[in-house]
């Protein structure tokens, strides 16, 4: 197999410098159908990201992370919650290559679906899993324990494992785990030549044409802080190829084959093309992306007023979600000085919680891996 080319320089994540909080150290518990895990102090670390130079850190903060509001973080910042090179600076310090960042908290990971990971199957190299929507596949932003590796870590006993193919935390299905570095290496290598057939399945709105459809548009983060991406000429070559499977009045089961790996790939390229993933909490909605919902693209003034409703949403959910669970009764982990200790956070509902899309198979040469079919995509189906 050909070596895998090494970038000379890379961002690194928090995971990169430290870890200090090893699956291991878990306290899950399960209640109203969710995975929960006892909240923890916890101290995040990341080097600077190249987009980070040269800008206050108190404004990638705000522009970055929506955890906490921007009054917060002045106050973590001034207050040395929130340090760089362990250090005590002022929200005007100005970030540059080699800072280190460090955010300590009393970490509250959201909760996932307490269903079961199944293992679809076991070798000497790999472990093929069907994953449940709603758990991330490793750990990022505020999932650390409620993620796949460290459930399978803590059920299973596992010390390494190395995902290959990195599904969206709602995405549902086949997910290929790596059991040593070689092989994670070469399915690095394999994935990114495009030598691995990948094939998803997606119910989206209306009925799809008949004939297959090759959507080749470039796909481009415009906000980070919200995940969200859309189809720009500024943005990284993709393609996607799509298949109606049936239609049944409301909506179409389409077999989605996408050649690259972009982030949200197939939600906004079914977007572009009308016909967006049903229950798509972020693609799918007039109320943020107007009457055509983003049919055909948008451009930049138009995606500025995207950004703007859903910061919006998101601020009136927030906001919601915290005066409606005000802490009657305290809890062994309870902290005076912890926000979201006084004010925790609801949990999601259902429809929160999954998305109609799912990795049913990957194939390559001498091997292939199929799921089962998710509810949503079988023949008697019915939309609540």
């Amino acid at each position: 197999m050909p070596k895998v080319k090494k970038n000379k320089r890379r961002n690194l994540s928090y995971r990169d410098i430290n870890n200090n909080e090893p699956p291991s150290n878990a306290k899950y518990y399960f209640e109203n159908g969710l995975r929960k895990v006892m909240p923890y102090f916890y101290t995040y670390q990341t080097f600077t990201k190249g987009r980070w130079y040269d800008k206050s850190i108190y404004s990638i903060f705000c522009k970055e992370f929506q955890d906490h509001t921007p009054e917060y973080y002045k106050k973590a910042i001034e207050t040395g919650k929130i340090k760089v090179n362990d250090k005590i600076v002022s929200p005007d310090y100005l970030l540059k290559n080699g800072d280190v960042v460090s955010h300590s908290i009393h970490r509250h990971e959201p909760p996932v679906t307490d269903q079961k990971i199944e293992i679809i199957e076991k070798t000497n190299d790999f472990l093929i899993i069907n994953k449940p929507s709603s758990i991330p596949v490793h750990p990022s932003g505020r999932y650390n324990h409620n993620t796949v590796l460290h459930i399978l870590m803590n059920e299973y006993g596992y010390e390494k494992l190395y995902p290959s193919n990195r599904l969206d935390r709602l995405t549902s299905g086949l997910n290929i785990i790596c059991l040593n570095p070689e092989k994670a290496k070469e399915m690095e290598y394999n994935l990114r030549h495009k030598t691995i057939l990948k094939e998803y399945l997606a119910r989206v709105v209306g009925n799809f044409p008949n004939e297959e459809i090759v959507c080749n548009e470039p796909i481009l983060t415009v906000s980070f802080k919200l995940g969200l991406n859309s189809v720009s000429p500024d943005g990284k070559p993709c393609t996607t190829i799509f298949k109606k499977l049936s239609y049944n009045g409301k909506t179409s089961l389409i077999l989605c084959k996408p050649l690259t790996g972009r982030t949200h790939q197939i939600r906004v390229h079914l977007q572009y093309l009308g016909y967006p993933i049903a229950n798509d909490p972020l693609y799918s909605k007039p109320e943020i992306w107007g009457e055509h919902c983003g049919k055909g693209g948008v451009n930049k003034e138009a995606m500025n007023k995207v950004i703007e409703n859903m910061m919006s949403m998101d601020h009136c959910q927030n906001q919601n979600s915290s005066e409606n669970t005000i802490v009657k009764e305290k809890p062994s982990w309870y902290v005076e000085s912890c926000d979201d200790c006084i004010h925790p956070k609801s949990d999601p509902k259902p429809h929160q919680m999954c998305i109609w899309l799912h990795a049913y198979s990957y194939a390559k040469d001498a091997w292939s891996f199929k799921t089962s079919l998710p509810d949503w995509a079988k023949d008697d189906f019915v939309e609540p």
